[in-house]
């Protein structure tokens, strides 16, 4: 089994490698919607909320990426790493945070919540 690898991304460089016509899937991310919009224009986007997620409705929509925030009122990214792996999930987990103190912590722990997953962290002070 591979392990996951963290990636550090700007803002630009969070579309690097994702097919034009992949699927990806926001998951209550509306700040990134715009952008993704944007530079891929093409790509089939999915939006859902924490709840909503199981795993016949992960294999129906079969996202490349998924677009998350680091935490958010009801959830936070581990606690989503936890369910796909569960799902057996093995695209890309994008987590979009705010500046953080100690980002390879972060990154470190995503990385061994979602051992086959590939992490990628994108901070939000990117996007203004």
């Amino acid at each position: 089994m591979a392990s996951a690898t963290a990636v550090s991304i700007d803002r630009h460089g969070l579309f690097e490698g994702i097919a034009l016509t992949a699927t990806v899937l926001a998951v209550e991310a509306p700040e990134i919607l715009a952008l993704i919009k944007q530079n891929l224009p093409l790509v089939r986007l999915v939006t859902l909320q924490f709840h909503q997620i199981s795993q016949p409705l992960l294999a129906e929509i079969a996202p490349a990426v998924i677009v998350t925030p680091l935490f958010k009122g009801g959830f936070d990214a581990l606690q989503l790493a936890a369910v796909l792996q569960d799902f057996g999930y093995q695209g890309w987990l994008c987590v979009v945070s705010p500046p953080l103190p100690n980002q390879a912590m972060v990154e470190a722990e995503l990385c061994a919540a979602l051992p086959r997953t590939r992490i990628c962290v994108w901070t939000a002070s990117g996007s203004a």
